[in-house]
């Protein structure tokens, strides 16, 4: 779907849609262009079904300002996830951030398993409306070149995933690692609203974070940014050193029956080390971080005063949904 938009339209609907604008003197001082100017572009996105009216804002003097709102129908974006272990999971999502559908396919670690399923998951929830497809990748991705640099769960690395999608549903498609796809989902509607710098650690199969400065997901050079996996921490016994994405394994909690207090200071060290070199004070916690218990985040807490620590608002639909806001920003408002 082609939105046939100006440019200086898809700028003020922009504006909007992020939620930095919500009346037409927030879309002139933002885009520095004069009111008339602003209200024209605002009756234009109107008449053509983009936005709508929303009541007035409080007015402290003088007429107050209209509110406006993106209209959920003006487009939908499909994100998939990729990066769980014996399946692959898909949802839709409408303008305003409504998930419209979701499925999850079964899907081996293999690379015509994992295609097949979001090729199925694009065709299962696509619409007229949909402009575009995320896809959220475990392990190592360069977003600029649509590149799987590393997977070490599945056969993903060096596969031309994203260029097959394209090419075989016509949408424009963006990968990208799936901790940085659940920042976006934060980001924007979930824990980190309003917060422009910020940490997230997801736990997973494995364990990957996506940083968040000035409003904007940092992926380094290559996209190599936040790979936290084999970090050194203390190990259980406290009398050596391991990677902290395998003292955080599935099997080894399980083995090893870790009280809170031990889980909280082993994170700690891997925190640390993060949060020194880029200096934040909010970490998100997604992924299997959610389902600790509550006393694992109090511990934090006592280890890490100066830290404030949230959990993802998308849970398990993380990944997913900031693939379909990425999408989004990519093929609507050509935002890499």
């Amino acid at each position: 779907m082609k939105l046939n938009l100006t440019g200086s339209e898809l700028d003020a609907l922009k504006c909007v849609w992020t939620g930095e604008a919500e009346s037409r003197i927030d879309i002139a001082r933002i885009l520095k262009m004069s009111r008339p100017t602003a209200s024209v572009l605002v009756k234009s996105l109107i008449d053509n079904h983009f936005l709508t009216e929303d009541g007035c804002r409080r007015s402290f003097g003088g007429k107050p300002a209209i509110k406006l709102k993106i209209r959920p129908d003006s487009f939908h974006s499909i994100g998939i996830d990729i990066g769980y272990e014996n399946f692959v999971r898909a949802i839709s999502l409408d303008a305003a951030g409504n998930i419209i559908k979701q499925i999850e396919l079964a899907a081996d670690s293999g690379y015509n398993d994992r295609l097949n399923a979001v090729r199925e998951a694009v065709k299962a929830l696509r619409t007229d409306k949909t402009c575009g497809v995320g896809i959220a990748v475990s392990g190592m991705v360069n977003p600029q070149e649509s590149k799987i640099i590393h997977s070490a769960n599945f056969e993903l690395t060096d596969k031309p995933i994203a260029r097959i999608t394209q090419d075989s549903t016509g949408l424009p498609v963006y990968i990208d690692n799936r901790a940085r796809m659940a920042a976006r989902a934060e980001l924007f509607y979930g824990s980190a609203q309003g917060i422009t710098d910020f940490l997230l650690v997801s736990l997973g199969k494995g364990i990957g974070s996506a940083i968040t400065i000035s409003g904007k997901i940092y992926s380094g050079v290559s996209g190599k940014a936040g790979e936290v996996r084999n970090f050194n921490v203390p190990d259980y016994s406290g009398k050596s050193m391991t990677t902290w994405e395998k003292a955080l394994q599935e099997d080894t909690l399980e083995q090893q029956d870790y009280p809170c207090r031990k889980m909280a200071e082993i994170c700690a060290s891997g925190f640390n080390q993060v949060l020194s070199l880029i200096d934040l004070d909010v970490v998100v916690l997604s992924g299997r971080f959610c389902l600790f218990p509550d006393t694992f985040r109090e511990e934090l807490h006592n280890l890490m005063p100066d830290i404030r620590f949230k959990l993802s608002h998308f849970g398990r639909d993380s990944g997913a949904c900031g693939s379909a806001i990425a999408a989004t920003e990519h093929a609507v408002f050509n935002k890499p």
